[in-house]
């Protein structure tokens, strides 16, 4: 039985990490990225905290929905996935749903270890950059070299 539900948690993990689906009223035009002076893009701490947000606000709109779940259609898994959740008790889901936020703001941190060049994606060294562009023609680039890592600024949130 343990085996069986920890392998669940794989399958939940592995469909968190292929499809996120945005929370409720989340269109990506919500002002999460607006200008942070006349003229200029968001910075990188900005940057970091929104995307921080949005995965956690994603991996709880998930389990919200798999909690609630109670439609026999769609596809397999995720009549798997609800019908397992819906049989754990409270604190068991809440537990899920710490180990979800965990996973995904790991999922999180090594792409921004890979935006901050500190791991090569492929076995031909790459360097990232990441500008922001507003629509007032304000830029700014996120994983500025002579900025903080955004690592770093992920760590430092809370």
């Amino acid at each position: 039985m343990q085996g069986d539900a920890v392998s669940l948690i794989f399958d939940i993990l592995e469909e968190a990490r292929d499809r996120i689906t945005p929370p409720p009223g989340h269109d990506g035009r919500d002002g999460v990225f607006d200008c942070t002076s006349e003229g200029s893009a968001v910075d990188a701490y900005e940057f970091v905290a929104a995307l921080k947000k949005s995965v956690r606000e994603g991996v709880d709109h998930e389990v919200d929905l798999l909690e609630t779940r109670d439609s026999p259609r769609g596809p397999v898994h995720l009549i798997r996935f609800a019908n397992w959740i819906q049989g754990l008790s409270a604190a068991d889901r809440e537990v899920l749903r710490e180990l979800l936020h965990f996973t995904a703001e790991g999922s999180l941190f090594l792409v921004l270890t890979l935006l901050d060049n500190l791991v090569d994606l492929t076995a031909e060294r790459v360097r990232f950059e990441l500008w922001a562009i507003a629509e007032n023609g304000g830029r700014g680039q996120i994983n500025d070299p002579d900025g903080d890592m955004l690592c770093d600024i992920f760590n430092g949130l809370g």
